[in-house]
């Protein structure tokens, strides 16, 4: 099986694979991420902030040439080796374990795309979302998870107004959100 046949596959199988254990919510898969990923051109360096059992991050990996995860796999949700399981042999992954912003790598003004999916409550976002916006080099793709969570979307709605923006960000049918840096 050649690569192209193997990323097919691997995406079909993500596609009705939950991300969590809550069930089967429609927002609990990845097919708005991977439409997300389809519009976004160029995804060399991707980070991803919460990664729990890897599902999203597996689909990161899928496009991107190297995929940083952080996440502090602690109790109640320490699902590291579910997540290791699932990624620990694609090659391009570097794995932080800690918690956000905190265990970010500094510096690095080097992503393409930062795509947030840790803790939902409304500062912890904001906390996010600022460190993301160090890291993204410019005309970078600023994205996230759980859109209907109520400290997410403020936080991204306040975030989007200071950008000076009207209307919404892209948001897709998994409840994943996308902000392009430049030309939105």
């Amino acid at each position: 099986m050649n690569y192209r046949e193997y990323r097919r596959q691997r995406l079909d199988e993500l596609r009705t694979t939950p991300r969590m254990a809550d069930g089967g919510t429609y927002r609990n898969f990845v097919d708005g991420l991977i439409d997300l990923l389809e519009q976004v051109p160029s995804l060399y360096r991707v980070l991803e902030i919460g990664c729990a059992y890897g599902v999203s991050t597996e689909t990161l990996l899928l496009y991107a040439r190297e995929v940083w995860a952080v996440d502090p796999w602690e109790p109640p949700y320490d699902f590291y080796h579910d997540f290791l399981q699932r990624c620990g042999d694609y090659p391009h992954l570097m794995v932080i374990r800690g918690r956000s912003p905190d265990a970010l790598p500094a510096g690095m003004r080097t992503f393409d795309l930062v795509y947030i999916d840790g803790d939902h409550e409304h500062a912890a976002v904001v906390a996010d979302i600022a460190a993301a916006l160090y890291l993204l080099h410019d005309g970078g793709v600023l994205a996230g998870h759980d859109w209907s969570a109520h400290g997410v979307q403020v936080a991204v709605l306040d975030f989007w107004r200071r950008l000076g923006r009207d209307g919404l960000p892209k948001v897709f049918a998994d409840g994943s959100w996308m902000i392009r840096l430049r030309g939105d």
